[in-house]
Order: C-alpha cells, then sequence, then structure tokens
C-alpha cells in the first residue's frame, strides 16, 4: 500500500534541506542524535501512558569492508511505543520544515536530516505499535526529492517484524566529490570500543 505525504515546500527549500547536510558536525554527533530521537520516544511514551518497562537502543555500525564495497548501513532501533501513520507524518514534517512545536516528544526536527543526510544518501523509517496490524516504511532521500522539485514522500505497509519501536537506517554511501564522502568511514574509524565508550560517557553507561 502507499500514499503520498506532501507539502508546500518549493524547489529552493528543497535545495537548502540539501545544502543543510553539508553543516560542518563531528560524525559521533550525527549518531547522538539518532539516539536522542529514539530516547525522546520512551519519554514520549510516559507522556502518553504507553511507557516501555525495559528500554532500549541497539545500533548497528558497518564494517570498513562494508563501505569500501559500498554496502552495510547503519541502523539505530528502539523498543519503544512506535509512531501512528499520523505522528510519523508530523514527525517527518518537522523535519522538513524546521517547526518542531512539540520540543522532545519524538520528533525529528530539522537536526536529523542534517544528520542523516551526512552519513548517508538514504533513510528509512520503520516503526510500529503494539495494537498496530502492520509496520509503516519510509523513505527519505533528499536528492531524490530535489529532483522532482517536490516533497513526496510515500509510507508502505509492511508486515510487522517486531512487536513495537522504531528503526531509522541510513545506506548509500556518499561518492568522491561530495562534502559528506568520508563522513561514515570516519564514524566506523573511531571503532566499536571507542564508540562505546564515547556513548557510555555522553550518555552514562
Amino acid at each position: 500500500h502507499g500514499c503520498d505525504w506532501s507539502s508546500d515546500v518549493c524547489s529552493s527549500d528543497l535545495r537548502v534541506l540539501l545544502a543543510l547536510t553539508h553543516t560542518p558536525m563531528q560524525p559521533l554527533d550525527a549518531l547522538c542524535e539518532l539516539i536522542d530521537n529514539a530516547i525522546d520516544s520512551f519519554q514520549l511514551g510516559i507522556l502518553t501512558g504507553n511507557s516501555v518497562s525495559n528500554p532500549m537502543v541497539i545500533i548497528e555500525i558497518p564494517r570498513q569492508s562494508d563501505l569500501a564495497k559500498s554496502n552495510g548501513a547503519i541502523r539505530v532501533r528502539d523498543n519503544g511505543p512506535g509512531l501512528t501513520k499520523d505522528m510519523a507524518e508530523k514527525a517527518i514534517r518537522a523535519g522538513f520544515s524546521g517547526n518542531n512545536p512539540y520540543d522532545s516528544l519524538g520528533l525529528f526536527g530539522m537536526g536529523f536530516n542534517i544528520s542523516t543526510g551526512k552519513l548517508g544518501k538514504v533513510t528509512k523509517l520503520l516503526t510500529t505499535r503494539a495494537d498496530s496490524e502492520n509496520a509503516i516504511e519510509v523513505t527519505i532521500n533528499l536528492q531524490a526529492i530535489c529532483a522532482a522539485g517536490s516533497y513526496e514522500v510515500p509510507f508502505y505497509l509492511v508486515t510487522k517484524p517486531f512487536d513495537h519501536g522504531t528503526v531509522i537506517e541510513i545506506n548509500e554511501w556518499w561518492p568522491e566529490g561530495n562534502p559528506n564522502n568520508g563522513f561514515t568511514k570516519k564514524l566506523v574509524g573511531y571503532g566499536l570500543p571507542t564508540i562505546r565508550a564515547q556513548l557510555g560517557r555522553r550518555y552514562a553507561t
């Protein structure tokens, strides 16, 4: 199944969104932006009466060999309450407009698009709730959106891979010549022990 979520964003605004992904940022900060969204989802669950008893964030990082072959993906998964179609639409709109009136309530915000756009060309959102029959899948490709000249992001209903939660997956690494080329390679180059240690210091182990 599919449907288009459209907004009145003009083509010049879309080019600005792509240009914003060239904003200077450290790779760990980009990864933490995704982790922050996962943590926000747990807070949203508490506020809406859908608290999670064992909150968990799972982070997957590709290998250097994956990057060399243009394979692999970065995944940040949480077991939060997940998003409804309406909530997911609002979250994505907040990311594209920079207008997030709900503050830290699980909405992505502009930092989401900047961070994911620096890490890779394509971002996939997969989310589901405990009372949902299906999961919602949305793919965000800023280059494709800019080329089309309008913001149209289709969503699809897919088989639930887990009971509730959200997965953000980023892949298709930037080629040589792009300002973001090597950004994910730098993150992977830190090594898992260093990344774990840095995240432990930022969030408390």
